[in-house]
C-alpha cells in the first residue's frame, strides 16, 4: 500500500482526497495475478464513513472494505483487516515507509 497516513497510522482521508494518485494498492495473493488499485474514503458505513479499495471504477462488485481504519493504526506489530467477496483477511504490518519522492 501507498498511502497518507495521520501522524497516528490512520489512513488520511483529506490526504487521499487531495491526491488520489498518492493512495495505491497492489493485492498479490499466491496462485492469482496482482490487481492493482486505489484506497478511497467514502460516505456510509459504520460512523458515517469507510475505507474501501477499489481496483475497478466501473463497477462496484470489485471493492473489498478497510474494516475499521479509523480505529486499527497502520503501525509495526499492529493487525488490520481488509474484506473481500471471501470474507475477512487480516494482516500484521510490518513496516511503515516514508514514500520515496515523486511516488
Amino acid at each position: 500500500m501507498l498511502v497518507p497516513l495521520r501522524p497516528d497510522g490512520h489512513p488520511d482521508a483529506s490526504g487521499c482526497r487531495s491526491s488520489p494518485t498518492c493512495c495505491h494498492i497492489r493485492r498479490f495473493w499466491a496462485g492469482e495475478p496482482d490487481r492493482l488499485g486505489r484506497l478511497e474514503h467514502r460516505a456510509g458505513g459504520a460512523d458515517g464513513a469507510s475505507w474501501v479499495i477499489d481496483y475497478d471504477e466501473t463497477t462496484a462488485t470489485d471493492d473489498e472494505a478497510g474494516y475499521r481504519f479509523d480505529i486499527h493504526a497502520f503501525v509495526p506489530g499492529e493487525y488490520v483487516t481488509i474484506r473481500d467477496r471471501h470474507g475477512p483477511h487480516t494482516f500484521r504490518v510490518v513496516a511503515v515507509e516514508d514514500a520515496p519522492a515523486g511516488a
